[in-house]
């Protein structure tokens, strides 16, 4: 991960372009990182996410400009994809990634989400393939601790609401290069248009124009994520698709000529498929809460948040704490008993033995408290009752002058006393006969 900024900055010493991708980069990876664990995820998500996320993005963004230029008529190779030209002199071979598309990109982080999702089932196929080339017994499925996971759509949530950030301010590169500029226009009006040099006339600024929209769909969703209200995991992914998909739909049009891809259509469906599918997220969400008869989780107030709101189990709010351990905290361990015990004891397992239904273990500790005082206190008040009733003291008395009987045969007070005097007790106080 490291190395990825450090060669963006280096690039970014010989070129804007490279430069602003960097520091785009940088600043959205540490700004997600502390929003990630004031959240409560594990501390190296964000990591996680942006080595797989840049990875993939960059092979995605790669793949689909290729793709559609060769459906343009271009020609390309195996080593050109990857950025090398064989024809050049040996040295400068490497002309790096000239042609990146950010659809693709989106394509390629949100494939590298759902590698993250299912990791331990690969790393399991993997291992229980190379188990049987090998002919060893089959390895055992190890899932990760509850505390160090995190599901698809939460990833999705945190990484494109950082992401629209990271476009926006990725979007300046192309000024620098002068490139992904609008139609020609006849008039300049700062700053919705721009001077190209290689045209030497004026154009709109494309890329200031989307720029904008994408800083401030940037600031809604952050509202929307980091605000009091909250909404269920994958509305973020629903809202940057949605606000994405319209952005670039009403842009493409206005694209010259020389940066449109596939006569634009390809852009223009896939803007519109981005809209339908966020639009499909959320209303699959309030149709399920109204089949389910549970109440739809969106825009919900954090503090009015319960288990009737749909998705809010399987939520990280409903787990806040889950940087301490979900079992530490339903058995009410201390810290050194749970140190030992930690590996092997769910939230299910505590429990179960302890006999309890749900989370909510400070109620439940303080009824038992509640109860076993008010029974004390009625055992104290029969007691003193059978005490002071005249019968009462007439039924011990006679129980004491009765000689003290076993299952067999009687054993009177005297005996007693005569069994007790030819005992001796040890140093532990237990009786001993001589």
């Amino acid at each position: 991960m490291t190395q990825v900024f450090i060669c963006c900055i280096l690039s970014g010493i010989m070129t804007w372009y490279g430069g602003l991708i960097g520091a785009g980069m940088l600043i959205c990876v540490v700004w997600a990182y502390f929003v990630a664990k004031k959240r409560g995820y594990y501390k190296d998500m964000v990591f996680d996410m942006a080595f797989v996320g840049i990875l993939l993005g960059i092979f995605g963004a790669r793949f689909y400009y290729v793709m559609t230029d060769i459906a343009d008529g271009g020609s390309w190779t195996f080593l050109r994809f990857f950025g090398f030209n064989r024809n050049a002199p040996r040295g400068d071979r490497f002309e790096g990634f000239a042609g990146l598309a950010i659809l693709g990109g989106v394509a390629g982080a949100l494939a590298g989400g759902v590698l993250l999702h299912f990791r331990e089932h690969i790393a399991h196929g993997f291992k229980k393939l190379w188990a049987k080339i090998t002919s060893k017994p089959q390895p055992k499925f190890k899932r990760k601790p509850e505390n160090q996971r995190a599901t698809f759509w939460q990833m999705a949530d945190l990484a494109l609401m950082f992401m629209i950030l990271g476009q926006a301010i990725g979007r300046w590169g192309n000024f620098a290069n002068q490139e992904v500029f609008g139609i020609e226009v006849s008039r300049h009006i700062f700053p919705f248009t721009v001077s190209i040099d290689r045209t030497g006339t004026y154009h709109l600024a494309l890329f200031f124009y989307e720029s904008m929209w994408n800083l401030a769909g940037f600031g809604i969703m952050y509202f929307l994520y980091q605000g009091k209200r909250k909404s269920f995991d994958g509305f973020i992914l629903a809202v940057y698709l949605i606000w994405y998909g319209i952005g670039r739909a009403a842009m493409e049009p206005l694209r010259d000529s020389r940066f449109q891809m596939g006569n634009n259509l390809i852009n223009l469906i896939l803007a519109i498929a981005m809209i339908l599918i966020g639009l499909i997220i959320i209303i699959h969400h309030l149709y399920k809460a109204r089949t389910l008869k549970m109440k739809p989780f969106i825009f919900v107030e954090q503090s009015k948040l319960t288990e009737k709101y749909l998705g809010y189990r399987q939520s990280i709010l409903h787990h806040p704490n889950i940087y301490e351990p979900k079992a530490k905290r339903a058995a009410d361990l201390d810290d050194e008993f749970y140190s030992e015990a930690d590996e092997g004891f769910t939230a299910e397992d505590a429990d179960e033995f302890y006999g309890r239904e749900d989370g909510n273990h400070e109620v439940e500790n303080a009824v038992e408290k509640e109860d076993s005082v008010v029974e004390k206190a009625e055992e104290t008040k029969a007691e003193k009752a059978e005490e002071t009733t005249p019968k009462t003291k007439e039924i011990k008395e006679t129980k004491k002058s009765k000689p003290i009987e076993s299952e067999d045969e009687g054993f009177s007070a005297e005996d007693a006393e005569e069994f007790f005097k030819s005992t001796e007790t040890d140093d532990d106080g237990f009786y001993s006969v001589d």
